[in-house]
């Protein structure tokens, strides 16, 4: 990986971390940005052509389905299914 892109990559997730310390961005939206920020970082990275990349796209997929499930169980109806909703979405991006 180019020093110059991780380097990037590193200052963002500083950020990132910053601004949820300091309550700035609610929790489930800090999941959303830190998936955002791995699945940018593995389509920047080459994607599909290089297979290594693919450590970045497992931790964006796993921190989507953990902020969908906590979205998710906002409504009454999933939230009394138990945690079935978030096996559901884990079982899903693979």
């Amino acid at each position: 990986m180019d020093k110059l892109k991780s380097g990037i990559l590193l200052i963002t997730i500083g950020i990132f971390m910053l601004l949820n310390t300091f309550d700035l961005v609610s929790d489930n939206i800090f999941l959303y940005l830190l998936s955002a920020g791995f699945l940018i970082s593995y389509i920047l990275l080459g994607g599909r052509k290089h297979y290594r990349n693919i450590g970045f796209l497992m931790p964006a997929s796993i921190l989507t389905s953990i902020a969908l499930a906590t979205d998710l169980q906002r409504i009454d109806f999933i939230n009394n299914l138990g945690g079935g909703v978030f096996l559901f979405f884990w079982v899903c991006h693979f």
